[in-house]
């Protein structure tokens, strides 16, 4: 059995902050030690200061991340919360079915999964985005 801790792959750290007075360091460390015990190499890291409320396509860190990550044929791209992708759960499925389209598996360390390996979807993303959706829903239901 092949872990993915025994792949090697090119990595990407994304990672967002709302605010000025908020600091990415922690999330960036965190990652990279991840990166670093699964033997994945970090070619580069994505920082952004914007409210998860603004959809990525609007981001410019965003779009930056996605044409490198595509020009450089990064195969996974980390991220230390779901809520750092965004707060609103249509732009969270658009922006990992963008990303699969291209061939990019999303490493999610809060959950410690990926959303797919070697263009299979794997049944934890799948619960994942079903979760985030269900939590969705009933938060508009309650309110």
């Amino acid at each position: 059995m092949v872990h993915l801790n025994m792949i090697r792959m090119n990595t990407i750290i994304w990672s967002r902050v709302s605010s000025q007075s908020q600091d990415n360091q922690r999330q960036i460390l965190n990652l990279k030690q991840v990166a670093y015990e699964k033997g994945w190499t970090v070619k580069r890291v994505f920082e952004e200061t914007v409210s998860g409320t603004v959809k990525t396509t609007e981001r410019k860190e965003f779009n930056k991340l996605l044409d490198y990550a595509v020009q450089h044929q990064i195969q996974l791209i980390l991220v230390s919360e779901i809520s750092r992708i965004g707060r609103k759960v249509v732009d969270i499925l658009t922006t990992v079915d963008t990303f699969h389209k291209k061939g990019i598996a999303l490493s999610i360390q809060q959950f410690n999964m990926i959303s797919f390996t070697g263009w299979k979807r794997e049944p934890d993303g799948h619960v994942v985005v079903t979760d985030v959706k269900y939590r969705s829903r009933i938060g508009k239901q309650s309110t």
